[in-house]
């Protein structure tokens, strides 16, 4: 089982993403079943604009699934930035095994769904993490 996540997917799991794939991709191949989770499910036509930007087919997929901030505290390229003082916070808060327990009590195990766990992070924290200047690419005419 493979579960990623990215920037946006169709309803039918065809999914675009940009920036540092990491082992997405070769975990995605060799996964009998893949979950994806992205940012925003949008429209088959605004995936089929741009093919080469799909870097996940449909026909992998075994789900989609769509959470905002659902990478945090690590990064989405064009949504949000790294929590910094996320995990600085999480280093200082788990050194002792009764910490660490505590800390997954609190961050984890804790917390009922995404809702719980975005208002106990903070609408300000997400706001800050948030990206303040887009930087487009350009137009592409695949000539078709």
């Amino acid at each position: 089982m493979a579960i990623v996540h990215l920037q946006r997917a169709d309803r039918d799991g065809n999914a675009h993403s940009w920036g540092n794939f990491g082992v997405m991709l070769e975990a995605v191949r060799a996964a009998k079943r893949v979950i994806v989770v992205a940012e925003e499910i949008v429209e088959a036509d605004v995936i089929a604009s741009d093919p080469n930007r799909t870097v996940i087919p449909g026909f992998l997929v075994s789900a989609v699934v769509e959470c905002r901030y659902g990478a945090h505290p690590s990064p989405v390229q064009g949504y949000y930035n790294r929590d910094h003082a996320f995990f600085r916070q999480y280093h200082e808060q788990t050194k002792a095994e009764a910490d660490s327990a505590a800390w997954l009590q609190r961050w984890i195990y804790g917390v009922g769904d995404r809702r719980e766990y975005m208002n106990q992070l903070g609408a300000c924290r997400g706001e800050e993490l948030g990206v303040k200047q887009h930087a487009y690419a350009a137009q592409a005419d695949f000539g078709y």
